[in-house]
């Protein structure tokens, strides 16, 4: 028998791990709920690396039939969701007819699923002697099929994953207001998303009030990530300190993804744990955490936090440069608040009032004149240039086979640009991880470019 691998315990890349696996079942519940009625439009709700795509996979695994899109392939609105869902279904997008004066064109899904006993079929007619190519009437093929399937009592679930890279609002709108006629034959839909303060407004603009629900996806608490934790050790065999293991949650900032890379770290990096143990192992703690945690994550994650650093073109005028008293560091808008942010926690939401105290107590000045230096600027450039990234990808091919959450940056910063009160949300605990572990190479990276062109311009 072979033996069991520690990266077959511990799978950060993976969305759902199964060895170690901590399922919520509160949220799972409260899901299934919703589905069990039939009918129902629920949105999940959470920021990234959560484990968003496990819940819905856990959900759909109680349903006789699930219909999975990644949202990115319905940017035209219903007609694509048509035209997938017919897919699915093995429907036929168009017909050819040729010869004759007439020609109906039938077909049958009988079987192809596994488990229909239902036929669903369409008529097209109109030919004059020559080959005649139309579009099918999808709409009403799927809602026909679906129909026959939901009258032998099979449930259904419509999936639309990562439904945020939808950017038309009135795209969404309508995709979910096509959906409604096979909804009122108790077919589930689950929309997966990132938190949207809006949402309500795009169900209220399909109608949908009254038979819709939310769900939200809190940050993994410490204790469910000391789970995932535990549970892998003991399949391969090897403990750890809780201590060791607590510390390990407090630096995943609430992702099980982080947890996951950790933990599988600790095995093989720190400990040269890489197949289950024999005899029960004890794990030693990392004997350089800042070695240990700062190579945890890919490089993308400092290209974002450097891209911020960065933030955007000036067009020949200065930045405003501000300097900490006792360390002569010297910042600008997009620095100081990002360093303000690291020191605060960094967390994933911080208050404009929190960051304001903060810079004023970097700078050394008070709170009172951190208005006059119009960070909303930074900010408002900061929430570009992360929403920015999504859409120049969304643009280009994705790559074949590779899961959309994967291939796909996610929006990672916002900040309500109508109200300066609105509070900083970080939304990928990664780039938290990132602030934590890699603010100071990024800052020092942008210190040596500043001497270099000084150097240069002297």
């Amino acid at each position: 028998m072979e033996t069991l691998k520690a990266t077959a315990v511990f799978t950060p890349n993976s969305s759902s791990p199964k060895l170690s696996l901590v399922q919520r079942t509160e949220i799972e519940h409260e899901i299934d709920d919703y589905l069990e009625e039939g009918g129902k439009f629920v949105c999940l709700q959470g920021v990234t690396k959560l484990g968003k795509t496990t819940i819905a996979d856990t959900a759909a695994k109680k349903i006789d039939l699930t219909f999975k899109f990644d949202s990115q392939n319905l940017q035209g609105g219903a007609k694509d969701l048509w035209r997938a869902l017919a897919s699915k279904l093995r429907q036929p997008v168009e017909e050819a007819h040729s010869h004759g004066t007439s020609d109906t064109a039938k077909w049958s899904f009988r079987g192809l699923l596994g488990f229909f006993n239902a036929e669903a079929a369409g008529d097209h007619a109109k030919t004059s002697g020559k080959t005649v190519t139309f579009e099918n009437d999808l709409a009403e093929i799927v809602t026909s099929a679906i129909e026959g399937l939901t009258a032998e009592g099979k449930t259904i679930l419509v999936v639309l994953d990562d439904f945020h890279f939808i950017e038309n609002q009135s795209a969404k709108v309508e995709i979910l207001q096509a959906l409604k006629p096979i909804a009122n034959h108790k077919v589930s839909v689950l929309l997966v998303t990132l938190p949207e303060r809006d949402f309500s407004k795009i169900f209220n603009k399909a109608n949908l009030m009254g038979r819709s629900a939310t769900v939200q996806v809190p940050l993994w608490t410490t204790d469910e990530l000391e789970g995932i934790a535990v549970k892998g050790f003991k399949e391969l065999n090897v403990q750890a300190d809780p201590e060791t293991i607590k510390m390990l949650a407090k630096k995943s900032y609430g992702s099980p993804q982080i947890m996951q890379t950790l933990s599988l770290r600790l095995c093989r990096n720190a400990n040269n744990v890489r197949f289950k143990q024999e005899h029960l192992t004890p794990l030693l703690p990392p004997s350089e955490p800042k070695k240990f945690y700062s190579a945890a994550i890919d490089d993308s994650s400092k290209k974002w936090l450097a891209k911020l650093a960065s933030g955007k073109g000036t067009r020949g005028t200065e930045r405003n440069v501000y300097t900490d008293p006792a360390s002569k560091r010297k910042y600008d808008g997009y620095t100081i608040c990002l360093q303000a942010l690291k020191n605060i926690g960094p967390k994933p939401v911080t208050t404009f009032e929190e960051l304001k105290f903060e810079v004023a107590r970097v700078l050394g000045i008070e709170p009172k004149d951190v208005s006059r230096m119009q960070l909303h600027g930074p900010l408002n450039n900061m929430t570009g240039i992360a929403h920015e990234e999504m859409k120049a990808t969304l643009a280009t091919v994705v790559p074949e086979g590779l899961p959309l959450s994967i291939s796909i940056p996610q929006p990672f910063f916002e900040w309500g640009q109508t109200e300066m009160e609105q509070p900083i949300k970080i939304l990928d605990p990664v780039l938290l991880f990132a602030i934590d572990w890699h603010w100071e190479e990024i800052m020092s990276s942008i210190e040596r470019r500043q001497l270099l062109a000084n150097v240069e311009n002297a």
